[in-house]
């Protein structure tokens, strides 16, 4: 499954002046760094180990402790094309973080207007227990546009409702999303070795 995740200055950082934009150019980019680099870290890390902690990213913090000196075996410009391609994931780790903080509140906007509906017709329904009701119901006028009413709030409950459980798909799926970008964003921050975990931050090394 595609992992993504993110990275700023202190690669947990979310500062403004360490964003990178992330357009299809740049997630293209990311993409041949990410190949062509992946092969030169295979010698250090092995494929397997590095497929093992792709899937397992509560091993992240410990795997990268074990790294204590920085990388010395890219040179320069390899260095810099690492950076950037972290700092790509890492901006698409914040947009999937806002998007998923987005859905929530929709998830729960929609929840309350759902409640709200509800007890709107519990009102009609226990309006129409009452003898009052039953007197002007005989009312021709007064039945159309009682049932009128009604109608009209229970279709409004059943598009809510509608809504509400597609909210709740997209409010799934955004999690999702952000959870594999923040394991790639690890991921390759950990395999690179020019970032490292400490006191809960991701640092880039020296």
């Amino acid at each position: 499954m595609d992992q993504r995740r993110k990275s700023c200055r202190t690669v947990c950082s979310r500062s403004d002046e360490n964003r990178v934009q992330t357009p299809d150019r740049h997630h293209h980019d990311s993409d041949n760094m990410s190949s062509q680099l992946r092969e030169r870290r295979t010698t250090r890390f092995g494929e397997s180990s590095a497929a093992k902690d792709a899937s397992n990213t509560s091993n992240v913090k410990a795997v990268t402790n074990t790294i204590k000196e920085p990388n010395t075996k890219y040179s320069s410009k390899d260095r810099q094309a690492l950076k950037k391609l972290i700092n790509i994931l890492g901006n698409k780790y914040v947009e999937t973080i806002e998007l998923h903080k987005k859905a929530s509140m929709e998830v729960g906007k929609l929840k309350t207007d759902k409640e709200k509906q509800e007890k709107e017709i519990q009102k009609l329904k226990t309006l129409q227990k009452k003898p009052s009701h039953g007197r002007n119901f005989q009312n021709r006028s007064y039945a159309d546009s009682f049932r009128s009413d009604f109608q009209e709030a229970q279709d409004s409950l059943d598009a809510i409702k509608k809504n509400f459980q597609k909210a709740k798909k997209i409010k799934e799926s955004a999690r999702d999303d952000m959870e594999e970008a923040e394991a790639e964003w690890k991921f390759e921050a950990m395999c690179s070795g020019e970032a490292y975990y400490e006191d809960g931050k991701w640092k880039w090394r020296d």
